[in-house]
């Protein structure tokens, strides 16, 4: 009986939510400029590093006032505390913003499908002006 239980419970099965996929199929194929790819590697490293920092201080903030950590006392005041959280929120979507744009870039230059649609969209811009 166990080992039924076991077994029903260990098959593999299809994901519950599936993850979205910001970028389109056009560009699965698509190899990107050494120079491109590297500078936003290096901006989202640079972002995440500090993302990890402000996140780690703030843990350590909150677990000294309440109380998890008895041999500290809080670093920040409310108001350092809510600017580090507005820094962080700030520059996590900065990086968003910059990683769609880097998608979209990647599409419109680096496929025909969104070659296509760059030269479409700037025939229906120069008809209109």
């Amino acid at each position: 009986m166990a080992d039924a239980t076991v077994n029903q419970t260990s098959r593999a099965r299809a994901p519950t939510i599936t993850p979205f996929e910001f970028h389109r199929g056009a560009v699965d194929n698509v190899r990107l400029p050494g120079r491109m790819a590297m500078a936003f590697a290096e901006r989202a490293r640079s972002i995440a590093a500090g993302a990890a920092t402000v996140a780690t201080i703030l843990h350590h903030n909150d677990m000294a006032e309440n109380g998890g950590d008895l041999d500290s006392t809080p670093l920040l005041s409310p108001s350092d505390r809510e600017s580090l959280m507005l820094m962080l929120s700030c520059s996590l979507s900065y990086l968003v913003e910059d990683a769609d744009q880097h998608m979209d870039e990647a599409y419109e230059q680096h496929t025909s499908e969104g070659e296509a649609e760059r030269l479409r969209f700037a025939a229906h811009t120069v008809a209109r002006g």
